[in-house]
């Protein structure tokens, strides 16, 4: 178990984080001298890649965005090629149509719409060229017909995405709350190097599992707080990754000592 722990915190995972932050005043009953020594050299297991850490806040800022500029970008692809299939007929490739295309993306951020040229190993590292619109990729040699039920699709699942965020109940609060506090305790983990107890935001995380602050300002503290995550690792002292060799010693000895003890 503890060879298990060790695994979790060099990964970065949450709550092992958390356990070697948590005072010593909230301890029930006495800690053995492992735990001890795993505590006291928890700088060693610490490090910048808090991907792990802070990927369920990630994943709840996706499953609840109700960013209009993205919901906007899909229905605009669709009625594009909707209309190009009107104009022009089903069969159409998408490229006989690429200027209208370019001209309708450039209404919408790059980050949203583009044309990435994606690597196909089976043509010799030749590049295909793709339409992008909320990471939904469509070649440029499929028909108008083909992108416009891939986007019709899109803009669908997108519009129940909406829906269900406006519907959340209480266990969808709960974890809003959760995805902020891991946002929070990320940028104090990079940039103070420790995790406080209780967190200082305690009354704000309340005021979100009761529901009592609007789904819009409680998604921009996520994607905000995920903003200052990203500069945090730039900005931080922390190292790349853990102390691997220090580690596997440390669950050596602990292990040696088992031995010796028993005999």
């Amino acid at each position: 178990r503890i060879q298990q722990y060790i695994k979790m915190l060099c990964e970065g995972q949450a709550v092992a984080v958390d356990m070697a932050f948590v005072p010593k005043a909230y301890y029930v009953g006495p800690f053995a001298p492992e735990w001890h020594a795993i505590r006291n050299s928890r700088g060693r297991f610490i490090h910048s890649n808090v991907s792990i850490f802070t990927g369920f806040a990630l994943s709840q800022s996706r499953r609840y965005s109700v960013k209009a500029d993205r919901l906007d970008a899909l229905e605009a692809a669709y009625g594009f090629f909707t209309a190009m299939e009107d104009i022009h007929g089903p069969s159409t490739k998408i490229a006989e149509v690429k200027m209208d295309l370019m001209g309708m993306a450039c209404a919408h951020s790059n980050q949203i719409m583009g044309f990435p040229r994606i690597i196909n190993p089976s043509r010799n590292g030749s590049g295909i060229e793709h339409f992008e619109c909320c990471d939904r990729k469509v070649p440029m040699g499929a028909t108008v017909k083909e992108a416009a039920n891939i986007y019709q699709k899109a803009t669908e699942f997108y519009g129940k995405r909406v829906r269900l965020a406006q519907q959340m109940g209480g266990q969808d609060w709960k974890a809003m709350s959760h995805a902020v506090r891991i946002v929070r305790e990320a940028e104090e983990l990079l940039l103070g190097e420790q995790i406080t107890f209780p967190r200082p935001e305690a009354s704000l995380l309340l005021q979100i599992r009761k529901g009592e602050l609007a789904h819009e300002k409680v998604m921009e503290l996520i994607e905000t707080g995920l903003e200052i995550v990203e500069l945090a690792q730039i900005a931080t002292n922390l190292p790349e990754q853990p102390d691997y060799d220090y580690a596997d010693e440390l669950v050596k000895s602990f292990y040696r000592s088992q031995v010796l003890s028993d005999h």
